[in-house]
């Protein structure tokens, strides 16, 4: 189980990694930049269209954790093999995995956030950035 909670974070941090290297301006970026500075050399007229393809890698990602967390919940993934303590066991793993889940992506996201000046924004362009965010906690 550990080790799939490992593939989900590895899945959140290498693919939002990859989203935000593709827009960031420097395309001469060493791929060993932090990334709260790749964050950074996003330029703000992509901005936007950044962290909407970020949180859309997210939530596919979170998406695929909550149904496999659904077919272990669900009567039909039962096994008749699996004692109920281990049905128990990996049930209660999933949902103890899914707050570090949660977790990741808030630190992915927070460090995209906090990159730009969103003072400098116009209000319009402001609000879908608050739009987007609030989509995301949404689902």
């Amino acid at each position: 189980m550990d080790q799939l909670h490992m593939h989900f974070t590895s899945a959140i941090h290498s693919r939002t990694y990859e989203t935000v290297y593709r827009y960031a301006s420097n395309t001469t970026v060493d791929q060993k930049i932090k990334y709260e500075t790749l964050c950074r050399c996003v330029p703000p007229e992509l901005y936007i269209q950044c962290l909407s393809n970020v949180l859309t890698t997210l939530w596919g990602i979170m998406t695929s954790y909550q149904k496999m967390l659904s077919y272990h919940y669900s009567d039909s993934s039962c096994d008749e093999k699996l004692s109920q303590f281990d049905k128990n066991y990996v049930q209660q793993k999933l949902q103890l995995g899914l707050a570090r889940i949660w977790q990741d992506v808030q630190n992915k996201v927070n460090p995209y956030l906090v990159s730009q000046d969103l003072s400098q924004f116009q209000f319009d362009d402001f609000i879908k950035v608050l739009d987007l965010v609030n989509r995301l906690i949404q689902v």
